[in-house]
C-alpha cells in the first residue's frame, strides 16, 4: 500500500516536471515563429544587404531554437520510455511483495 501512494506521488511529480518541459517546447517555438516573422520582414525590406549581420544572426537563432525543440521533444520522448520501464519494474516488484 505504500508503495501505490509513493507511486502516485512520484508520478505526479514526473507530469510536472513534463509540463515544464512541454512548456519550454511551446516557448522555443513562439520564440521560433517570432524569428521566422522577422526574417521575412527583412527580407522584404529595399535593402537588405545593409542588414546582412542582423539576417545571419536571426537565422542563427532560428537553426539553434529548431535544435532546442528537437532535443526537448527527444529527452520528453526518451524519459517517458524510461518511466513506463520503471513502473514496468515496480509491478513486477509489487506482484512479487503481494504473492508472498
Amino acid at each position: 500500500m505504500a508503495s501505490e501512494s509513493s507511486n502516485v506521488v512520484a508520478r505526479r511529480a514526473i507530469d510536472e516536471i513534463f509540463e515544464v518541459l512541454h512548456d519550454e517546447v511551446d516557448i522555443a517555438k513562439s520564440a521560433l515563429g517570432q524569428v521566422n516573422v522577422m526574417i521575412v520582414e527583412m527580407e522584404a525590406m529595399d535593402d537588405s544587404y545593409e542588414y546582412a549581420d542582423s539576417l545571419g544572426c536571426l537565422r542563427d537563432s532560428k537553426r539553434i531554437l529548431g535544435w532546442k525543440i528537437i532535443g526537448l521533444n527527444q529527452r520528453i520522448e526518451d524519459t517517458e520510455g524510461e518511466i513506463r520501464t520503471f513502473e514496468g519494474h515496480m509491478d513486477i516488484m509489487d506482484a512479487a511483495i503481494n504473492s508472498e
